[in-house]
């Protein structure tokens, strides 16, 4: 089934959890955070599934993957992440503010104010100040699997915004290894 449209189990859950006010059955919120933690955990080979492939795939091997959290976010809520960086990252400035550039993370909020959990992408300035979510509907393995496509949209997503904000821009990955096979038509360029 396309990952995508398997998607749509976590949308109806997302829906019950809006309207009853719970998170996968748990009511109050002591059970909705240990729900949180515990979907946290489950996904958390998956991301690094996902980052260690991004690592070998688009940093030639250079980077760092780190997890952290769940933690307290200081707002009476949970924030967990999975971060990858590298080398060429860490020794670049955000052109636009001319700060350090922050690593690649792929986030699971659970705010104070939210009835659930949620993966997120988080604005540079204020870091647990979600962009964009996704519901994050995971009781077992086989729901965190279904949170692949996500965390790869997310990463892929995040990867780009460094290219873009680096004061390098393309620069600040590491230059690819050509593919083993190219398309028809065309010829693999002279080392």
């Amino acid at each position: 089934m396309n990952s995508w449209l398997a998607r749509a189990e976590d949308t109806a859950r997302h829906l019950v959890d809006l309207r009853t006010r719970t998170y996968e059955g748990a009511e109050e919120r002591g059970a909705r955070e240990a729900v949180f933690r515990r979907a946290f955990a489950l996904t958390t080979p998956v991301a690094l599934r996902v980052l260690s492939a991004l690592n070998r795939g688009i940093l030639n091997g250079t980077g760092s993957v780190t997890v952290g959290g769940p933690e307290r976010d200081g707002a009476g809520g949970l924030f967990g992440h999975w971060e990858i960086t590298w080398p060429l990252l860490e020794q670049s400035i955000d052109r636009f503010s001319g700060a350090a550039m922050p690593p690649v993370r792929v986030a699971a909020i659970y705010p104070a104010d939210f009835s659930h959990g949620h993966l997120a992408v988080l604005r540079a300035v204020e870091p647990r100040d979600p962009l964009l979510a996704w519901p994050f509907q995971v009781t077992t393995e086989v729901d965190a699997e279904r949170q692949e496509a996500i965390l790869w949209t997310i990463a892929e997503g995040e990867v780009h915004e460094r290219v873009f904000r680096a004061g390098v821009n393309w620069r600040v990955l590491p230059q690819p290894e050509p593919p083993d096979s190219w398309g028809a038509g065309r010829t693999r360029p002279a080392t």
